[in-house]
């Protein structure tokens, strides 16, 4: 039965068994074999590559040598290894081949050395990144490029070792524009790096480190044995080791690297994943998986090492434009994308050459072609790579200003002639801090797709690569800490996260220092360390997009007003907790507040700014229109980008009365302002794309507003913010404005709210502050003056006679004829 067993798949042997058992009963024989197909079937095990430091530290734990060749050993359960022959503790050569969703295994095979660790997951099998990609590419489908959904391995355990090769020829892959050779000592270390056994098989890259740490990258031209078989056994003693010709082919991607490991780290199969970082930030992988995915179908197969042909009349060359702000990360997105980020393709990664167009601008004439030329011809020979080109807008500009003509057509001509004359180059990547619109026309046209990184990552990106960055530099810090500088770098680009943790580790690490503490390496990241620098990056990040310093309002600045900024806060928090909620088709509202003047509304609006941790743009009406035609316009567009480039962002119209009074108006000449309040329309209804800015606005006089703004979807929550008539709303903001005061001991704050009129704003309140203060140091220079000197300091004390003596000389800003006219518009508003 054994020997059956191991000449037929489990299925028939199930089968058959239970045909035996059951004969006179189908129906039940069908149950059971079902049953025992779903629990004893095997349905593969899923690869996974790690970095060859966190390799080595595994097979090292497990009780292999340091030395231990990791690019032919995978790991796997030490369940799957207990077999008769095999106990699971030592290593066994396996076939592995390739399970697909769809039931069918692949017919290709290819050998490894398994080795079962205990505390493995039952469903995955470990390889390092070389081996890993030996695999996929060996048993990838003829013609492919990718599997058809994520593959899952099989393997059968073999009783006998693969034989010695007779013959070994390796070609040098070419990585580098220019030269083609290796690093000396890589050359010297290719004999070495076979005087112990090693598995080759036919097709496959080996990966060589030189002493001084270069590597190359070599491919198998030629292998030959005593035998036919697609993979042997390399050792120097019984191998002829041959230097082939240069090869053009793919290279191992390498997508993960490691934590900073201490040598008392013990790393197994069972934690790996804890050390292992992938080497493109979060936010920023999604971006390379967009531009992987559009090279993909432009990939050629790696069906053979000799993919590039010369006579590549019909090459197609896919021009992309990757766009957005300086320090977003635009190099590093290219980078994962050379790759195949987030498993897009298998074959391996591109090579990436980069050139700059600010070197295109030469001082004669030509320059630009004699540029683009000398480049041409150093990608003629080029291996399978990705161009890219930044700062590609240089083009248009000229040596005196800009100049559209020339740069441009001197660029579309040399894409002619680099799909000719380069069949290497399998894409081109250009870069620009603008965006594609921005871009004149005859150069936005060479470009089939636009990837723009202008909307800065969200909260979620910016907590997962503040948490890439810790990982990356091994730094310990509270679970908690990403979270919470999330909240606080609104945005912050990849670039100013960088910037930003670099600041805080220099101020920890000298702090440490100074203290005298040894252990400089080991030191704990807690949210204070970074007040400093996020500090300082934001204040400069404020004078970037044009947005006004202003003060940190608390809510304890603000009293009373408590229902307005809860309604506040429930229109703006609710789609930053329930983004989803925003594609089920929920609208955010524009926020409008009227009323008397000093009553606190654009108070209001700094509070609400600063305690969302939100960036805060201040506009005044007036601020935005210009005599020149067209310029109104453009300034309301150029406001509402500086908020979405800055998002999460509040703008904030103070006077809206001025800024969209009523169209039609027979005094407009010229229709200035009913273009102004058109191209405010426009913006308001296309801001909701952003689901990170939000708009507020203030007016003394909502009936001279223009009706459309206040239709649903603009600005229609309107809030009354009039003036305090209840004694408990004015001590509030009595409390607020004199948190910071000195009092004498014969004063109380219900006391002087006593003494307050019925009706009172929040400026008539200040200005009562501000005169009981002013009085009392006019009696503080006054005792000065008259000599007496001691125990000067502290004695600024606001008496009761200060306060009663500024409420007699208080003249109300709001007329009892204000709150009438008023409270006939919030009938108005609010029914």
């Amino acid at each position: 039965m054994l020997c059956l067993a191991t000449k037929c798949d489990y299925k028939s042997m199930l089968k058959f068994l239970c045909w035996l058992a059951f004969i006179n009963r189908p129906k039940f024989y069908f149950v059971v074999f079902c049953y025992l197909c779903l629990t004893m079937s095997d349905r593969g095990l899923f690869l996974i590559s790690v970095s060859n430091e966190v390799m080595r530290r595994i097979l090292f734990e497990a009780g292999f040598e340091e030395n231990t060749d990791i690019d032919n050993y995978v790991i796997v359960s030490n369940k799957h290894l207990l077999e008769p022959f095999n106990t699971g503790k030592i290593p066994c050569w396996v076939q592995l081949y390739s399970y697909h969703n769809n039931g069918k295994e692949s017919e290709r095979i290819r050998l490894a050395l398994a080795v079962g660790l205990p505390g493995t997951n039952s469903t995955v099998m470990i390889a390092s990144d070389v081996l890993c990609y030996n695999i996929k590419r060996s048993l990838l489908p003829r013609g492919a490029v990718r599997f058809n959904g994520r593959p899952r391995m099989k393997f059968r355990i073999v009783k006998d070792s693969p034989k010695f090769a007779e013959n070994l020829e390796l070609g040098l892959i070419k990585e580098k524009l220019g030269s083609s050779r290796s690093s000396p000592s890589v050359e010297a270390s290719v004999s070495s790096f076979y005087k112990a056994p090693r598995y080759v098989h036919a097709g496959d890259i080996v990966s060589i480190t030189g002493p001084d740490g270069q590597r190359a990258h070599y491919a198998v031209v030629r292998l030959q044995g005593t035998e036919i078989s697609p993979g042997f056994l390399v050792q120097t003693d019984k191998t002829k080791i041959e230097k082939g010709p240069e090869v053009k082919f793919y290279v191992p991607a390498y997508p993960v690297s490691q934590r900073i490991l201490r040598n008392s780290t013990q790393v197994t199969a069972a934690n790996f994943k804890e050390f292992l970082i992938p080497k493109c930030p979060p936010w920023l992988s999604d971006h390379a998986a967009s531009l992987s995915r559009c090279l993909l179908p432009f990939l050629p197969p790696p069906n053979d090492l000799d993919i590039i042909k010369p006579a590549a009349s019909h090459h197609l060359l896919p021009v992309i434009l990757l766009s957005g702000p300086q320090g977003t990360g635009k190099r590093a997105v290219i980078a994962a994308a050379c790759g195949g980020a987030m498993g897009t393709w298998e074959v391996g990664s591109l090579h990436l050459c980069t050139h700059d167009c600010s070197e295109l601008r030469g001082t004669g004439p030509g320059s630009i072609e004699k540029t683009l030329a000398s480049l041409l011809a150093s990608l003629s020979s080029a291996s399978l790579c990705l161009l890219a080109i930044h700062n590609i807008e240089w083009l248009a500009l000229g040596r005196d200003g800009p100049d559209e003509g020339r740069g441009i057509e001197s660029w579309i001509s040399w894409l002619a002639d680099l799909k000719r004359q380069c069949p290497g180059v399998v894409g081109v990547v250009a870069t620009t801090r603008q965006r594609r619109s921005d871009l004149p026309a005859a150069l936005a046209r060479t470009f089939i797709e636009e990837i723009s990184l202008h909307e800065g990552p969200n909260v979620a990106g910016r907590e997962g690569m503040i948490q890439w960055l810790l990982d990356v530099l091994g730094s310990s810090h509270h679970q908690e800490l990403p979270k919470a500088l999330a909240q606080h770098t609104a945005g912050f680009m990849f670039g100013d996260l960088q910037a930003l943790i670099s600041g805080a580790l220099r101020k920890k690490y000298m702090e440490v220092k100074n203290c005298g503490s040894e252990l400089v390496e080991d030191f704990f990241l807690e949210e204070s360390d970074f007040e400093e620098a996020l500090v300082k990056m934001q204040a400069a990040y404020s004078d970037a997009i044009g947005a006004p310093k202003i003060p940190s309002v608390k809510w304890e600045d603000v009293g009373g007003l408590s229902e307005i900024r809860e309604e506040i806060l429930t229109t703006i928090e609710l789609p930053l907790k329930h983004p989803k909620l925003l594609h089920a088709g929920l609208k955010r509202t524009g926020i409008l507040l009227y009323g008397p003047p000093g009553t606190g509304k654009t108070l209001l609006a700094k509070a609400v700014a600063t305690e969302c941790n939100f960036n805060f743009i201040s506009v005044k009406g007036p601020e935005l229109l210009n005599m020149f035609i067209g310029q109104s316009e453009a300034n309301v567009r150029e406001v509402f980008q500086r908020a979405r480039s800055a998002s999460p962002c509040i703008i904030f119209f103070d006077e809206l009365d001025s800024l969209a009074p009523n169209r039609g108006r027979a005094g407009d000449s010229g229709g200035v302002m009913d273009r102004v309040v058109s191209q405010l329309l426009a913006e308001m209804d296309g801001h909701y794309k952003s689901t990170n800015v939000f708009v507020m606005a203030a007016t003394n006089r909502p009936d001279l507003v223009d009706p459309a703004l206040l239709r649903p979807g603009r600005f229609d929550k309107i809030l009354y913010v009039g003036p305090y008539e209840d004694k408990k709303s004015q001590l509030s903001v009595l409390s607020a404005l004199t948190r910071k005061f000195q009092f004498a001991d014969d004063i109380s704050l219900e006391s002087i709210v006593a003494l307050f009129p019925d009706l009172m704003s929040g400026a008539d309140a200040l200005s009562v502050c501000t005169g009981a203060v002013m009085r009392a140091l006019q009696r503080l220079v006054a005792e000065l003056a008259e000599g007496n000197e001691s125990d000067s300091e502290g004695r600024l004390a606001v008496r009761m006679e200060d306060f009663q003596q500024s409420i007699r000389e208080l003249r109300p800003s709001v007329a009892a004829e204000d709150i009438i006219q008023f409270q006939r518009l919030r009938l108005q508003y609010e029914k």
